[in-house]
């Protein structure tokens, strides 16, 4: 058995999301037949679960003393945003002293002169994308008609890749544009279960 799939998301004008996401049950062909070996060896299954997945757009906030530079607010300024000066697209790299890497270049970021607006748009940069593989290998050993044990191994996250999430897009903070945390890392789990 094998499905497919494709979820696309509005999450603003002319900003998307794609998530694609592919499930398969396969039983392999070894040792079918009747007798020990094929009770034993014969009849396994496996399974799989592939999900890529673009990562969510997200607003520069200017996150300094001075975030009401336009002299328009209360002072607290956590919605203001800050004056884009450069390229804020770098290869991702890592800073010593900091927790995870930095997807962006903060030094393209500024605080806005007094009295005047930040110039960066809402949604204008991508956290990063997901690409997870999903594994789980299982058998059924009846034990007469109405009888069986279930044995299930089943891995998530199968190759332990470093999933980044939650970008910080406070200008000032001290992890200003590095990821914040990480999605699980592989979890491996067995699972028998009598049924009668």
């Amino acid at each position: 058995m094998l499905a497919l799939g494709l979820v696309l998301n509005t999450v603003g004008i002319g900003l998307f999301c794609w998530l694609i996401f592919a499930l398969a049950v396969y039983a392999l062909p070894f040792f079918k037949g009747s007798g020990m070996q094929n009770k034993l060896l014969g009849g396994w299954q496996i399974s799989g679960i592939t999900i890529a997945q673009t990562g969510n757009p997200f607003s520069v906030t200017n996150g300094t003393d001075f975030g009401d530079s336009a002299g328009v607010g209360n002072g607290v300024g956590t919605g203001s945003r800050p004056d884009l000066v450069g390229n804020p697209h770098i290869s991702r790299t890592n800073v010593t002293g900091v927790f995870g890497p930095l997807f962006f270049d903060p030094a393209a970021f500024a605080t806005p002169i007094g009295l005047t607006f930040g110039n960066v748009g809402r949604n204008t940069l991508y956290s990063p994308g997901r690409l997870n593989f999903d594994f789980g290998l299982f058998k059924r050993f009846a034990i007469g008609e109405h009888k069986a044990f279930d044995f299930r191994w089943e891995n998530y996250n199968l190759f332990n890749h470093t999933q980044y999430i939650n970008i910080d897009s406070a200008l000032g903070s001290s992890t200003f544009l590095h990821a914040t945390g990480a999605h699980a890392p592989r979890r491996m789990q067995f699972g028998l279960r009598f049924q009668f």
